[in-house]
């Protein structure tokens, strides 16, 4: 990870002690643990009621027609927030350390 490095311009002071601050806090290995663990339960999450909305979708049959595009709308939220989790965190390096 590269360090941060801000312009010198008069607030020098400002800018060391905000990398002594996020270096601080990146060390101690509990948080970075815990950031780790949320971002999977997250993943998991939408996942989750990604697939289940899908299924509900097929597997009820839906005498409202209301309840059906309400389905259909959780459905859609539910995949848009999956796909721009998942592809946010990646873009971060999170999931991986490998660079494509």
């Amino acid at each position: 990870m590269k360090k941060i490095k801000f312009p010198s311009a008069g607030q020098k002071n400002i800018a060391i002690d905000l990398q002594q601050r996020v270096k601080q806090l990146t060390d101690d290995g509990r948080l970075l643990r815990r950031a780790h663990l949320v971002l999977w339960c997250k993943l998991i999450f939408y996942s989750v009621c990604f697939i289940s909305s899908f299924l509900l979708l097929f597997l009820i049959q839906h005498e409202n027609m209301f309840l059906y595009m309400l389905n259909y709308i959780v459905f859609g939220l539910f995949g848009i927030l999956l796909a721009f989790n998942a592809a946010h965190d990646a873009a971060h390096g999170t999931f991986s350390k490998v660079e494509w």
